[in-house]
């Protein structure tokens, strides 16, 4: 605890990382969970939702037995070679990285952009199936945990220096990060958002990202269990015919699929 404290007493000492502690504790307690209750929030993407196992065993058999077969050795191989470095206070390398594989390989997008890092399971699974394909980059944008020491240091730490190539990770959180991204990148062909949980959080992203998104491409939307966010935004943006629940691991993914040019 004591620790815990001392660290992020010193990350908010950096002028780097003041401002968006600041904001991140902000949304935290202030940023609002949307219009309806956490009730009828998970009543609403438990009646939406769909499993990840019958979805994409349906489209794809084969690709999504590969996709498990891939998941199966990124935990034997990369996640075995740093779990006895990964502190405590991080999240597990799990993650929804079959489904991600899947839809990467299907897919094949050019430009990718996701939001939120960790360890690096979604990056590893975005990258492993772009060398699969033999195209594709990805931008990355997170924020150093402020509750540990060294934090950089973890960021990504799962990701084999053989996947790097196509790989860009920007540090200083989404509201700073995204505008850069979105200056490099003609488009967005995949967005995938696993950063800042808060409703504003979520929201902030999708108005940067949607209006560079490519025809047809879809966004992806991370536990969208924590708050009302993604039920909010299906209805305020008329996304009704346009969005999918996926039940994947315990959990639910919003997604929203691409709007034809």
């Amino acid at each position: 605890m004591l620790n815990t404290a001392k660290n992020i007493a010193l990350s908010a000492l950096n002028p780097k990382k003041t401002d968006v502690i600041v904001k991140k504790v902000f949304a935290r307690f202030f940023g609002g969970d949307g219009s309806v209750s956490a009730a009828q929030n998970a009543a609403w993407l438990k009646d939406s939702a769909q499993s990840a196992e019958a979805m994409f065993q349906a489209e794809d058999p084969a690709l999504w037995e590969e996709a498990q077969e891939k998941f199966q050795l990124y935990h034997d191989k990369d996640v075995s070679r740093i779990r006895d470095q990964i502190p405590h206070e991080i999240r597990g390398a799990g993650g929804a990285y079959a489904m991600l594989y899947f839809l990467i390989r299907k897919l094949k997008p050019e430009y990718v952009v996701e939001t939120g890092v960790s360890l690096g399971c979604s990056t590893h699974a975005i990258l492993t199936a772009m060398e699969e394909n033999g195209v594709g980059a990805l931008h990355s944008s997170d924020f150093p945990y402020f509750r540990i020491e060294n934090a950089e240091e973890y960021i990504g730490m799962v990701v084999p220096e053989s996947l790097r190539e196509r790989w860009t990770l920007y540090l200083e959180g989404d509201a700073k990060s995204l505008p850069k991204i979105l200056a490099k990148v003609p488009r967005v062909d995949f967005f995938h958002y696993d950063s800042d949980k808060s409703f504003s959080g979520r929201q902030l992203a999708y108005d940067l990202v949607a209006p560079n998104m490519a025809a047809g491409a879809p966004i992806f939307y991370d536990d969208a269990q924590d708050n009302a966010h993604f039920h909010d935004l299906v209805k305020a943006e008329n996304l009704q015919d346009r969005f999918k629940v996926i039940e994947y691991r315990g959990k639910y993914i919003g997604m929203i699929e691409g709007k034809d040019a």
